[in-house]
């Protein structure tokens, strides 16, 4: 019960903050998220400055 909890209130302020600000990525004119994901046993991620 206590992590379903927590995750539900995560995913509230989450969804709150996204509401209340207006996010872009800081170098959103050559990043190419999905090609520059890769999948190597586990997800390689980038960085992504907002």
């Amino acid at each position: 019960l206590g992590i379903n909890l927590a995750k539900l209130e995560l995913r509230m302020v989450i969804a709150r903050l996204v509401y209340e600000f207006d996010w872009t990525l800081a170098n959103n004119d050559d990043f190419g998220f999905e090609s520059a994901v890769s999948f190597e046993g586990f997800w390689v991620v980038p960085d992504v400055i907002i």
